[in-house]
């Protein structure tokens, strides 16, 4: 661990799980509980709701738009809207499921996806890798902590790789040794 990267005793401020705090920011918190248990909170929710809201707004407005006018070019019209809010959807589906609580228990061997969510077997999680979010600006981009397990990829935490190294050093100690990205 470096030297210049704070770790935290007692309870997070974010999640208020008690433990070790390894990693606290905006965009989540990750404690290590005394029995080494690591509880992972990364918020994804912004964006998500941005999306989801970009598709009501496309599938509303289809939907008026064919209740308004009623004729065929408009009804020929809502097929692009229907197909963008669908697409708009979907994004938000897929980031809705990347984000989230992650529970890693390596007594269980177990890798829980929510609070009382999906159980996978911790064997099966590969990585973690850190992955680079251009979103966030181009100079000294922040890096999402991403692991995989059962052929989804799950968002653990983000900061910049500074940050992030207590919580790599946590992964590699209950079996999570960085893997070459696929």
């Amino acid at each position: 661990m470096r030297p210049d990267v704070d770790v935290i005793a007692g309870p997070c401020e974010v999640c208020r799980v008690p433990g070790e705090v390894l990693l606290s920011n905006m965009y989540g918190s990750v404690t290590r509980s005394e029995e080494g248990v690591i509880v992972c909170e990364c918020r994804g929710v912004v964006v998500a709701a941005l999306l989801l809201v970009g598709s009501v707004f496309m599938l509303g407005g289809a939907v008026t738009a064919v209740a308004l006018l009623r004729t065929q070019v408009a009804l020929a019209g809502l097929i692009m809207p229907v197909l963008m809010g669908g697409a708009l959807g979907l994004l938000a589906y897929r980031r809705i499921r990347a984000h989230g609580i992650f529970v890693l228990d390596h007594r269980k061997g177990s890798f829980v996806r929510g609070l009382g969510g999906e159980v996978e077997s911790l064997n099966l999680v590969r990585g973690p890798w850190l992955i680079r979010d251009y979103t966030d600006g181009m100079s000294r981009s922040p890096r999402w902590l991403v692991v995989e397990s059962g052929g989804r990829r799950y968002r653990l935490g983000k900061g910049s790789p500074e940050e992030l190294q207590p919580l790599v050093a946590a992964l590699a100690a209950v079996g999570i040794a960085r893997t070459a990205r696929p």
